[in-house]
């Protein structure tokens, strides 16, 4: 019988530590993992399935995303809300995405003004309906624009941040700036138009 050919995968392999990365990351954001919540190495490597390195790795990357707050020998922990931290980092993100907006203006092709469209007419609707669903959304929107500065600096920047704004975005509606969300989804709206 001769030897079957292996499937090749378009898509380059992904190191582990990104794989623990990708689901840590899910888990916080949808509240598996909650603010405030102890890490335990040993919890998660039989949760995750993977050995004590990726965890850690994945931990730290976290922790230098914002997302966690580690203090040697003492805890490891998901970082809790804080508005001030919250305020300063959705101010710096907002001045990452007006650049992205000067840096990708002319630059985004058919393809990527229909992707930025899309993404933002579903932020709108929730925007509308003051759902803080459409803020995130929103939020991701303008990352397209970012991906079509075409810097690479650049995106490795703005998307721990973007993450780190979203994770702290209150879930409570009447604590969010309808208004100010509603200008910046016309910002982005002009520009891609």
């Amino acid at each position: 019988m001769p030897v079957p050919t292996p499937i090749v995968s378009p898509e380059p392999r992904r190191l582990l530590r990104d794989v623990v990365l990708d689901k840590m990351l899910a888990a916080i954001m949808d509240g598996t993992l909650e603010p405030g919540e102890r890490l335990n190495d040993d919890e998660l490597t039989k949760w995750l399935g993977v050995s004590r390195t990726p965890v850690r790795e994945a931990i730290a990357r976290l922790a230098d995303w914002g997302l966690v707050d580690m203090e040697p020998n003492r805890y490891t922990r998901i970082a809790e809300a804080d508005e001030k931290v919250y305020a300063e980092a959705d101010q710096y993100l907002g001045g990452l995405h007006s650049l992205a907006l000067e840096w990708s203006a002319g630059r985004l092709s058919t393809a990527q003004k229909k992707t930025v469209a899309k993404s933002l007419s579903d932020a709108e609707k929730a925007i509308k309906n003051e759902d803080p669903a459409g803020v995130l959304a929103l939020l991701d929107a303008y990352g397209e624009t970012v991906l079509a500065s075409g810097n690479d600096l650049f995106i490795a920047a703005e998307l721990p941040l973007r993450t780190r704004v979203k994770f702290l975005t209150p879930k409570d509606a009447g604590k969010i700036d309808w208004t100010g969300v509603a200008v910046s989804a016309d910002r982005l709206k002009r520009a891609v138009s």
